[in-house]
């Protein structure tokens, strides 16, 4: 008898090198992961590693459960295709790091099963974007999460100054992400643009042992010496 299709959103670690299942996944997410028929994930090196953290039950391994990927190069037909797989049983939806369809290409999927009719249901687990925000001590009443901002300098000035406005007018803190490469240019664009009586947190390298949080003005960032990391993954909250 063909079981009931599910879609499960199912969390990911933020760092890689976190063993302690644990820490972060409740027990129950922990053992269903054994028994999902297959995995969507961003990369097939990707999920596999994820699910060589998890359990099985003997005489099988989490080289059984198959892997289908949804990435951002993922067109529609494939989308249709992955739709297939999913009605077919219980499949499991990851994310590269954290939690699936936040500043992830999972969310399509979601909207196409539920559009389908497919059940969709999901598992609690770290989120860098929400762990940044309470960390940070600013304002959670009317928050956004802005995903990456513009790479060009000109775009990018632009759209620092408006969320400016946007937090000086509304009372708004708003959340954006940098690729780790990036991370330190974007730091120095935003201290030289911002009004130095903005605050700003900025999270370093979060669930690590390296994680740091810095919630400052922007007065007293220009004072801060240079960040000994230069590749720094980071998570940013800005607010008035």
């Amino acid at each position: 008898m063909q079981k009931k299709p599910l879609l499960v959103l199912l969390p990911n670690v933020i760092n890689d090198e976190e063993t302690d299942l644990n820490a972060f996944f409740p027990q129950e997410m922990i053992q269903f992961v054994s028994s999902i028929d297959g995995l969507i994930a961003e990369s097939e090196k990707g999920g596999r590693s994820y699910l060589k953290r998890f359990p099985f039950s003997e005489g099988k391994t989490f080289r059984d459960i198959p892997i289908k990927v949804l990435s951002e190069h993922t067109k529609e037909p494939e989308l249709a295709e992955l739709m297939g797989y999913v009605k077919s049983g219980v499949w499991g939806l990851i994310s590269d790091a954290g939690l699936p369809c936040l500043a992830d290409p999972g969310a399509r999927l979601v909207f196409l099963a539920r559009k389908e009719g497919v059940d969709v249901r999901a598992h609690v687990g770290p989120s860098s974007i929400i762990m940044a925000l309470m960390l940070s001590g600013l304002g959670a009443q009317k928050f956004s999460f802005e995903g990456y901002l513009p790479k060009e300098a000109v775009d990018l000035t632009a759209k620092i100054k408006l969320l400016q406005q946007r937090a000086q007018k509304e009372g708004s803190t708003h959340i954006f992400i940098e690729t780790p490469y990036r991370s330190i240019q974007l730091l120095e664009r935003l201290v030289a643009t911002l009004d130095d009586k903005m605050k700003l947190s900025v999270a370093f390298d979060l669930t690590m042992p390296t994680q740091k949080v810095v919630t400052q003005t922007i007065k007293e960032w220009k004072r801060v010496a240079k960040i000994e990391n230069q590749k720094p993954l980071c998570v940013f909250v800005l607010s008035s």
